[in-house]
């Protein structure tokens, strides 16, 4: 039966692809006899497990791990400022209320005073924020994703404001771009981990 031609052809099939059994123990079992008639078969390792209970049928159930230990992921820590509009407008009621050296003739004493009190302005209004940032999440998912995203979201806008077919085709074109960009960087990123 192994040496059949189909069978030969299903074989070589298999091991041009580099796919494998990943099963190694019975899998059915009755009085009679033992035999290992259920196949997981893949082109990398997967640890699987055959367990005999519960025993709904005289065949066995396979646990299938396909789940890579991956490395811990390394945190990014961004630092910023909230400098929204109101901050803004806080930082510039703070500058005005505030009194200047102004009738210094060195300009590097008006300079350093200048400086630092505004440096304690922007301390006290919009203070430096840390947060970390997953950096591993979806590796694929990089700048040039994010801008067309956002023009995507911006013609999607457009659209929402008057209902013009010509904004909705533009919007589906943008759409399309930005599934098409996240497919083909995705893909990049998996095969290249082969």
């Amino acid at each position: 039966m192994f040496n059949d031609f189909y069978c030969k052809k299903i074989k070589d099939l298999l091991n041009l692809y580099g796919i494998m059994q990943n099963v190694h123990t019975f899998t059915r079992c009755n009085n009679m006899s033992s035999t290992l008639v259920d196949y997981v078969l893949s082109n990398f390792s997967i640890k699987t497990e055959v367990h005999d209970i519960p025993k709904i049928t005289d065949h066995s159930i396979i646990l299938i791990n396909i789940r890579e230990d991956k490395p811990k992921s390394t945190k990014t820590i961004k630092v910023f400022r909230n400098l929204c509009e109101l901050n803004i407008n806080n930082i510039n009621l703070e500058l005005i209320n505030c009194n200047f050296l102004l009738n210094s003739c060195n300009i590097d004493v008006f300079y350093n005073d200048f400086a630092n009190k505004f440096r304690n302005i922007i301390d006290s209004v919009a203070p430096v924020k840390e947060y970390e940032l997953n950096s591993d999440s979806v590796p694929w998912y990089d700048y040039e994703i994010k801008c067309k995203a956002k023009e995507r979201d911006l013609a999607y806008q457009a659209y929402n404001k008057n209902n013009n077919p010509t904004n909705w085709e533009n919007y589906k074109v943008k759409r399309n771009i930005v599934v098409n960009l996240l497919k083909t960087k995705k893909r990049a990123i998996l095969f290249s981990k082969d």
